[in-house]
């Protein structure tokens, strides 16, 4: 009946949606592609979810570059996330057998929606805030979801994967031309070019791509040595975009996935990861700032700490800020950076849609200075961790972690490529999230969302669906 009437209105949606771009045109480029995009989506109410989740992989990871480059307006860098969303809604729609696991996941991302709109009622700030920060914060969950609701046939499995593979190929080209005129460094971002952390977060994507072709990935389509080079050549983009996040955080994808294929595996993998951590602190430039925020940290000097002992007096100061936070992107998140002016004269990224300020992210960033620990981002006091606690106080950190956990603890049972990938990549997401602000970088996390979910059909398909269960 739903889609005896979603046709039905097919033809006055159409018509109604051209008049209202035309005139979208006139008025603001921005409004006309946001227009454009909705059209798009209602139209593709009819695709599966995994198109839905094909698009946000291809979007998350090649929008913003576009935008930066002026082919896109600055609207299309946020498409990813009610790309990935909208998966999960159409999954939802279209499919109503559902297992345990999938229910316990929904479940949590309720959970985790209920904790950040109960800290915007004990806070209250623009109507708009809240629901930025779940689509952010909870994106990577939505695509598990929307894989897992609504089974992509293994046709389009491959395609996705296919997709997945030829994004991570061209960044070693991308890079390299970037390395070859603007040299090593934090310029080195591949398609995320122009994004604030792109160096970091593509780094990132290729040794969690790197992780999926080493473990086996595409091993059916592509000859072992071709698959292996292409996995050390993504192993050199951290260091040509001198990250040091992600290389000081590799040992903990080991921790995760060590067990994982014989020994000779797990010594390749160990062997790969302490020639990065060696490489980083003898070769490279950025070992020297490594070295000095370890050293900083260790003695209590960091910006971390600072900014943690100033988010921590802010959430005690009530029962209610320390059960359910200061509300959703008030304190040290991404999100919450964002609302305040980025650089010297800048502007805040996310002013164009009407988010005010954050009085005390401004506040953690001067605490932050005042540390003397610097404004690199090893220094600097972001951390997705301190920004969920600040946010959504112990309530919401418990649920986010709670959801993080079970994920990895789902895919400790998996021994697919795309399981030991997405392993290591929880892991780098959860050491990176503790530090800097990764719980909330969607170019990474939607990809290893992507891999996780793939992954996960398999065990899926081992549980018999409820609806079959009561019959």
């Amino acid at each position: 009946m739903i889609f005896v009437r979603y046709h039905s209105l097919l033809p006055l949606g159409v018509a109604a949606a051209t008049v209202a771009l035309g005139l979208a045109v006139v008025v603001n480029p921005q409004v006309a592609f946001v227009a454009a995009a909705a059209f798009l989506g209602f139209v593709a109410l009819a695709a599966p979810a995994s198109a839905w989740v094909l698009a946000a992989l291809i979007a998350t990871l090649t929008f913003g570059g576009l935008v930066e480059l002026g082919l896109l307006p600055a609207v299309a860098t946020y498409m990813d996330l009610p790309l990935a969303w909208g998966a999960l809604a159409v999954a939802l729609i279209r499919r109503d057998v559902q297992t345990r696991f999938l229910r316990r996941h929904l479940r949590w991302l309720a959970a985790l929606a209920v904790s950040v709109f109960l800290a915007w009622a004990f806070h209250p700030s623009e109507v708009l805030r809240p629901f930025l920060y779940l689509a952010l914060l909870g994106a990577p969950f939505a695509v598990v979801g929307a894989l897992l609701a609504e089974p992509p046939a293994p046709a389009m499995r491959k395609t996705i994967l296919a997709v997945l593979l030829g994004l991570l190929v061209a960044q070693i080209p991308i890079a390299l031309w970037q390395v070859s005129t603007v040299g090593q460094g934090d310029y080195v971002q591949g398609t995320l070019y122009g994004a604030g952390a792109g160096a970091h977060v593509i780094s990132g994507v290729a040794a969690v791509g790197a992780i999926w072709l080493l473990s086996g990935g595409r091993r059916a389509e592509m000859a072992d040595p071709l698959r292996i080079a292409i996995a050390l050549l993504l192993l050199t983009i951290p260091f040509m975009a001198d990250a040091k996040q992600v290389i000081v955080a590799m040992p903990a994808v080991v921790f995760i996935v060590g067990w994982r294929g014989g020994f000779a595996a797990t010594a390749t993998r160990t062997a790969l990861v302490l020639a990065l951590v060696i490489g980083l602190f003898l070769f490279l430039p950025a070992g020297k700032a490594a070295e000095q925020f370890l050293d900083q940290n260790e003695g209590g000097q960091g910006g971390k700490q600072a900014t943690l002992a100033l988010v921590w007096t802010k959430i005690t100061d009530e029962p209610a800020s320390t059960l359910f936070g200061r509300g959703p992107a008030e304190t040290v998140s991404r999100a919450a950076y964002q609302t305040i002016p980025q650089g010297p004269g800048g502007e805040s990224p996310l002013r164009a849609i009407g988010l005010g300020p954050a009085e005390i992210t401004r506040e953690a960033a001067n605490a932050a200075r005042q540390s003397g620990s610097g404004d690199t981002s090893l220094q600097s006091g972001v951390s997705s961790f301190i920004g969920v606690l600040g946010d959504l106080g112990l309530v919401g950190l418990t649920i986010y972690g709670i959801r993080l956990v079970s994920l990895v603890l789902r895919l400790r049972k998996e021994t697919s490529p795309e399981a030991i990938a997405a392993a290591g990549g929880l892991a780098l997401f959860v050491v990176l999230g503790l530090a800097f602000d990764w719980w909330e970088q969607p170019p990474f996390g939607i990809v290893v969302a992507v891999l996780g979910g793939i992954a996960l059909l398999a065990g899926q398909e081992k549980d018999r669906p409820m609806s079959l269960e009561k019959g």
